[in-house]
């Protein structure tokens, strides 16, 4: 009886696939709409009189369709946003990531960016933002308060020349692990799985030293930290502030697996290199490892005793490994790619060997210094050129308003917490 009046009736429908893509559809747009709403209620309050990117004059937000052009057309927004607005010295508003709405300062702006003092704009605070640590790694002070930086600028620049004779070991090695050394038998290489293992290794060789740079399971743990980390910025960028709370914890948990394995493979090291800095203290003979853990170890026990532990020197490698790491990987493997690309047309992979022969000499004991690389003016064409025509960023001087207004160089009012940043150049 049911089963005959549910195909006689008109108002019961078989299920069809269509309804359910219907009403995927209608949730997301209705999620969206709502979480614009909430943004533009209790979000940052920007002047009507600032300029929003594509909207008409007095616009007091940046409508849907502009915000969905960040997604589908940024290039041209960021160039309309410095055809129309920066290079006339003026001051606009554009979409971020999600529901993010972010202040472009001209090119003029510049010196008075860097004119101000650390307690009206803030760099750390903007990458606190920008990474959102307080979710990736659980607390922001670690980018606010970064002494890590200060040790790799201060320690390590002191022992440059050495670190370049390791780095040029490494090198060899990493790169004849993943690329072979037979040049009669081509074979395919994946340079989105090749060339963050290399750097890894590498950089890890500055990092962490020998053995623990050449292990496969830290260097994987270094890349799928990275990894986890872009993603999760960029994921927890995307939601609402009032929802960061709810969404973070469950959000993370990848994040935070791959942590937890990164620091139990470094805590061994970190044991022994505490042992070795007690046994020194003690006046045995030691042989202490010139690296960044070492010199951290020893900034932490001398500087920051109240907090010294495993934990804040295994979380301020990680932000140092993401810093030598990614922006690297990037680069090089787009610097690969125009080497072979320009090849045909400007023969460019023989004329790299032939400087690196004239400068380095040919051989198997060659050895990398400061001198002779900046004697290598053709490879260094080849990164600047790769740099701008494949840049890893469409902004520079990235700063957060930290002081509870500002008055920018146009005259615009903005509130405290606003994201400012410079347009680069865009490439034709």
């Amino acid at each position: 009886m049911i089963a005959a009046i549910e195909r006689s009736s008109p108002l019961v429908r078989p299920l069809q696939p269509w309804h359910v893509i219907a009403a995927v559809i209608f949730i997301s747009i209705a999620i969206l709409v709502s979480a614009t709403l909430l943004s533009i209620v209790f979000g940052l309050q920007y002047p009507s009189n600032v300029p929003r990117i594509r909207e008409k004059p007095g616009a007091g937000h940046l409508s849907l369709r502009t915000r969905l052009a960040y997604y589908t057309d940024c290039e041209a927004l960021f160039r309309g946003a410095y055809e129309k607005y920066g290079k006339f010295g003026r001051t606009v508003l554009v979409p971020g990531l999600g529901l993010r709405t972010e202040v472009i300062l001209p090119p003029s702006a510049l010196r008075w960016m860097l004119s101000l003092p650390d307690n009206s704009i803030s760099s750390s605070h903007a990458f606190v933002e920008l990474d959102q640590l307080t979710y990736t790694l659980g607390e922001d002070r670690l980018l606010v308060d970064s002494w890590n930086a200060l040790v790799a600028n201060r320690d390590m620049n002191a022992v440059l020349e050495k670190v370049a004779a390791v780095l040029n070991d490494e090198l060899r090695v990493a790169f004849d692990e993943q690329f072979g050394t037979n040049t009669e038998i081509w074979r395919e290489v994946d340079l989105n799985k090749a060339m963050p293992l290399v750097i890894s290794q590498a950089a890890g060789r500055y990092t962490m030293g020998l053995p623990l740079c050449r292990d496969e399971e830290y260097r994987q743990s270094t890349v799928d930290v990275s990894n986890f980390f872009l993603t999760m910025a960029a994921v927890m960028g995307m939601v609402p502030v009032f929802l960061k709370p709810i969404i973070g914890p469950l959000a993370t948990l990848p994040m935070n697996a791959a942590l937890r394995k990164f620091h139990n493979l470094l805590r061994p090291e970190f044991k022994k290199r505490m042992d070795t800095i007690q046994a020194a203290e003690k006046g045995e003979p030691v042989n202490e490892p010139e690296d960044l853990l070492q010199m951290a170890i020893r900034y932490g026990l001398a500087n920051r005793s109240h907090e010294f532990n495993f934990l804040e020197i295994s979380k301020r490698i990680t932000i140092t490994n993401m810093g030598t790491t990614h922006q690297t990987n990037m680069t090089m493997i787009n610097m690969m790619l125009e080497i072979i690309d320009s090849d045909a047309e400007l023969n460019t992979i023989a004329v790299l060997r032939d400087e690196m022969r004239n400068v380095l000499g040919d051989g198997p004991d060659i050895k990398w210094i400061k001198a002779k690389i900046a004697q290598m003016v053709k490879a260094d064409s080849v990164g600047r050129e790769t740099l701008r025509k494949t840049s890893f960023g469409s902004r520079a001087m990235l700063r957060m308003v930290v002081a509870d207004s500002l008055e920018t160089s146009d005259g615009v009012v903005l509130p405290k917490g606003s994201m400012l940043s410079v347009l680069t150049l865009i490439s034709p």
